[in-house]
């Protein structure tokens, strides 16, 4: 079994990882965090983690990235709570919309034939996201992410 990160200092993320430590810290918070408050306390620090992993400033992208990817792993009510706690933070390839089971799978043959041709990671997500209809109304994006 894998080691648990060291989140010494992140007290949310301590928390959410102790939930079920046999889980992801990820999962954790987005399944038992309920509180507006608390979804965007552990979103901070998890921003916050990933800023003095990663030293070259693309932490809160890859965390509010990772958080928006892990919401579409659960139901539409959970995925929708935490979107409405925290209206900046979106799934990296269908942003606010719950796809149809035929949107995902197109997408995601649009993502993996662009990582195939050899693109960047960034420039496959833009490829899937393509295939899905313009959203009806702008997302909030928080300046700081980029």
């Amino acid at each position: 079994m894998k080691e648990p990160e060291d989140f010494t200092g992140y007290p949310m993320l301590e928390r959410a990882q102790k939930i079920d430590p046999n889980q992801s810290f990820l999962h954790n918070a987005i399944e038992h965090f309920t509180r507006p408050d608390d979804m965007r306390a552990f979103l901070d620090q998890y921003e916050e983690w990933c800023e003095d992993q990663r030293k070259d400033g693309t932490g809160c992208e890859v965390a509010r990235s990772n958080l928006g990817y892990v919401t579409g792993y659960f139901g539409e009510e959970t995925q929708r709570r935490w979107f409405d706690a925290i209206p900046h933070l979106s799934h990296p390839v269908f942003g606010r919309m719950n796809p149809t089971a035929d949107q995902a799978f197109n997408a995601g043959v649009a993502m993996g034939e662009a990582l195939k041709a050899g693109v960047s990671t960034r420039e496959a997500l833009k490829a899937a996201a393509s295939t899905l209809p313009a959203p009806t109304k702008p997302i909030h994006r928080d300046p700081k992410w980029k």
